[in-house]
């Protein structure tokens, strides 16, 4: 190994190319980029083994030179043949590493690198490196990111770094909550085909089953847990929602009121118990609330991920027959999509201010912002997510009933992800237009003037919670910009 210790910054890798002389044009060009933009020292023939030298005798002093931190064996059709059969220099250089490999099962200095595959997208791997992991440089258009993954390895600093262990984890002497079943629902949704007939069904036994594991958490009143850690809870439910409506929103024939019908199920299926006190259930409603609120941001962030505007429509344009207070025994009041948006004044009013070094503007976004979804639920695709329904609720709703955006504050993470700035492209302005209801440019545009007429009286884009107020659609794409590109 290298003298210099590897968590010093003078630290350089030192490594030995081993390839097909069929591959040496990119033999050449990744030795020299880990040298030149890498600071990697690297040992290849090209450069190193000079007339009347022994090839083999080069190869087995480099292998067995401690100095030599890693050998990378660049796997291309030639080489595996080559390898396989024992021919050429690569067959001398494969004598000579594989009973090195095959000795330690463990070993780390052989490190393979897939450089052609198959028709099939099959690796081209000799036999002594078949079933190793390998790093994949055959594709142009990750060639660049995994090269980052080789030398981050090279300086033995990978991507994903063990963390520090951490505190044992509070909800461990608290009654776990089972999503067995619901997941068993949500299975069976993601392995329908398109057009398949039960997926109403479906949804309506998944929602069903959500409301009998989101009811559980009124078991937890003696456990001693907080509002933070009711949301916590929370967590695997919402995983099981979210991969819900991930798998219903693929399907050709979804329907966004069958999504607005899991929202209404679930928020009239909650029923806290009379033996509650009133601290604890205050706080469960509240982390329903605050359920209720990530879903809806999430179903409309998952249609628009899949351009289901038509089906977006639906979920917003439409009555929500909801009780107002959960749990109560009032009757089901019309509402729009907009009650699904709560002031979680607990979580903001309580919780928030005893936070004494870097409060947040709020502790319900900054929450939300923590619970991603990758690929689709992303810190930008929660913010445009907010921001639309904010927009769209004036165009749905009126002046009246208005979502207020809570991740306003973090509305530059949306940035050119925005729906909205893509209003630029007419090809794009159509895939837009079963949202508003249109079928030109012209009527999107006077629809967009109304919106952006009505947004400026609700007084939504005054709010101090954001930096410069909170932006309009017309902000990413100003109106003579509509439709101006192809």
């Amino acid at each position: 190994m290298s003298e210099v210790a590897k968590t010093s910054v003078d630290f350089v890798p030192k490594v030995f190319v081993s390839y097909s002389w069929t591959g040496k044009g990119r033999a050449k060009a990744l030795a020299d980029r880990l040298r030149t933009e890498c600071r990697v020292d690297v040992v290849i023939d090209i450069y190193h083994l000079k007339p009347g030298q022994n090839k083999y005798a080069f190869m087995q002093r480099i292998v067995d030179d401690k100095t030599i931190d890693h050998v990378l064996v660049l796997c291309d059709r030639a080489y595996r043949d080559k390898a396989n059969n024992f021919e050429g220099g690569v067959g001398d250089e494969a004598t000579i590493i594989s009973p090195k490999i095959y000795k330690d099962a463990n070993q780390t200095k052989f490190i393979p690198i897939v450089m052609e595959k198959d028709e099939q997208g099959n690796p081209y791997l000799p036999t002594f490196v078949d079933g190793r992991i390998y790093f994949d440089l055959s594709n142009p258009k990750t060639y660049d990111s995994e090269l980052k993954r080789i030398v981050r390895l090279l300086y033995d600093l990978p991507s994903d770094r063990e963390p520090p262990l951490g505190e044992r984890p509070k909800w461990l002497d608290f009654p776990s909550i089972d999503t067995t079943a619901l997941d068993c629902h949500v299975n069976a949704m993601s392995q329908l085909a398109n057009g398949n007939i039960g997926a109403t069904t479906l949804t309506i036994k998944a929602t069903d089953e959500l409301v009998r594991v989101l009811n559980s958490l009124s078991g937890l009143v003696n456990s001693g847990c907080d509002l933070q850690a009711l949301i916590a809870h929370t967590d695997p439910i919402r995983v099981s929602l979210q991969n819900l409506l991930d798998s219903y929103a693929q399907l050709t024939d979804c329907s966004g009121d069958a999504i607005a019908q899991i929202f209404e199920r679930m928020n009239n299926g909650i029923t806290p118990k009379d033996d509650l006190n009133s601290l604890f259930c205050q706080e469960l409603n509240e982390a329903y609330r605050f359920f209720f609120w990530e879903g809806f941001i999430s179903a409309t962030a998952i249609l628009v991920h899949y351009e289901k505007f038509a089906v977006l429509r639906q979920l917003l344009n439409r009555t929500y027959f909801v009780r107002t207070l959960i749990g109560s025994c009032n009757g089901l009041d019309p509402n729009g999509y907009p009650y699904f948006r709560w002031y979680l004044n607990r979580l903001e009013d309580v919780y928030r201010v005893k936070i004494t070094e870097q409060r947040p503007y709020t502790l319900a976004g900054r929450t939300l912002m923590n619970r991603l979804f990758p690929p689709i639920i992303t810190e930008a695709a929660l913010v445009n997510a907010d921001l639309m329904l904010s927009h769209l609720s004036v165009c749905f709703q009126g002046e009246e009933g208005t979502w207020y955006p809570t991740l306003a504050p973090y509305w530059h993470y949306a940035g050119r992800d925005a729906v909205w700035s893509k209003l630029v492209s007419r090809s794009y302005c159509k895939k837009l237009y079963p949202l508003f209801d249109v079928d030109s440019i012209d009527a999107l545009i006077a629809t967009l003037k109304d919106i952006n007429e009505v947004w400026r009286k609700t007084g939504i884009s005054n709010s101090g919670m954001a930096y410069g107020g909170i932006p309009s659609i017309l902000h990413f794409t100003p109106i003579d910009k509509v439709g101006s590109r192809p």
